[in-house]
């Protein structure tokens, strides 16, 4: 039986509860941004470089615009 879908779930949850908090709200904010990051790399949040999430939630973000910015600040700057 292959699971490694399960341990990435388990290290994305983690990862997520290791930034919000008690912030339930930001939790499931990061939650959406790790879903687009899995559908358009393949890799969880933990997974990809550095970015200020909670920046980008504080300031109104959608999930979906904070990870178009994140994505192309890598690219630019080659993360």
């Amino acid at each position: 039986m292959n699971t490694p879908n399960v341990n990435v779930k388990q290290d994305a949850t983690t990862w997520i509860a290791d930034r919000a908090g008690d912030d339930h709200d930001f939790a499931r904010w990061l939650r959406q941004v790790n879903a687009n990051a899995c559908d358009y790399s393949g890799q969880p949040l933990a997974e990809l470089p550095d970015w200020s999430w909670r920046d980008d939630y504080d300031q109104g973000l959608s999930p979906a615009d904070s990870f178009v910015d994140a994505l192309a600040s890598w690219v630019q700057f080659d993360d």
